[in-house]
């Protein structure tokens, strides 16, 4: 497959182990849940090829080549980071909450303290 033009091809859950992609055009192709495990995709080109839930090999290194690939211009399309995004925004809700729910009782109790102070000078 070395220099293949596989630009918008069908590639899903397709066994690629051990390919030589050497310089193939993988533009916009989808490769959901293909075994690309032993694959080499250094130089390969992978803008906009769709590469959610492919498989890849080692885990230890699965982030970084996720990463150089998503910065080559590939598509990621897993939830689990969407997820993440949510359980943070979450805590960052919950913060919020309890910053202005604080905020409005401090006011009030200025408040109470200054009415108080005047009713005091006042007699």
């Amino acid at each position: 497959m070395r220099e293949a033009d596989l630009s918008c091809a069908d590639l899903r859950e397709t066994d690629l182990r051990g390919a030589n992609l050497d310089w193939a055009i993988l533009y916009g192709a989808f490769l959901g849940r293909a075994d690309l495990r032993g694959t080499s995709l250094d130089k390969t080109d992978v803008r906009g090829a769709d590469l959610s839930w492919a498989r890849f090999g080692d885990a230890s290194d699965y982030d970084q080549l996720k990463h150089r690939l998503w910065r080559r211009g590939a598509i990621f399309r897993e939830t689990a980071n969407v997820r993440v995004a949510g359980r943070s925004s979450e805590g960052a809700g919950r913060h919020a909450l309890g910053f202005a729910l604080g905020f409005l009782s401090m006011s009030v109790v200025g408040f109470l303290c200054i009415v108080g102070l005047r009713l005091l000078s006042s007699m």
